[in-house]
């Protein structure tokens, strides 16, 4: 048995957005998932007069480990990625890096732990960033640094 979770995502007229999370009981598999989901969603759509605008369906996994004792989820990288669509860029943060990631507080973008971690998101990955798209395979970090944040 699997645990999934749900989201929807909501628009009203004034064009605002929100979303709405659920998490399944035990469920066979996939398609029992699925299953469960068009069926919420039917309920939902008949409760709401928002437009339902997507759903999205994935199964919880959860992963054996612990945190190094130097973690701390409010300390970020923070980097401006260059896309491949021309003059286009994203800012990009990623929580608890290692060390090795930085030279002094900044980004070292050549450091391996980086550049592996980038190309995910080339056009020879498999993940994009910034509303679908990828990054500049010749020059994917312009910069970045060590920064704290507040909050999650």
């Amino acid at each position: 048995m699997a645990t999934y979770e749900y989201e929807l995502q909501f628009l009203d007229t004034n064009g605002y957005q929100t979303s709405k999370r659920y998490v399944s009981q035990d469920l066979a598999d996939y398609a029992a998932a699925r299953a469960a989901a068009d069926a919420l969603l039917a309920d939902v759509q008949n409760l709401t007069d928002a437009q339902v605008t997507r759903d999205r369906l994935t199964e919880v996994t959860f992963i054996a480990g612990a945190p190094a004792a130097t973690s701390n989820v409010y300390e970020r990288i923070d980097a401006t990625l260059n896309l491949a669509t021309e003059g286009k860029r994203a800012n990009h943060k990623f929580p608890s890096p290692v060390a090795g990631a930085f030279s002094g507080n900044a980004l070292d973008i050549l450091a391996t732990v980086w550049t592996d971690y980038e190309a995910n998101f080339q056009a020879t990955g498999d993940w994009t960033v910034s509303d679908g798209e990828v990054l500049d395979a010749s020059d994917p970090t312009l910069k970045g640094k060590r920064v704290f944040t507040r909050g999650g």
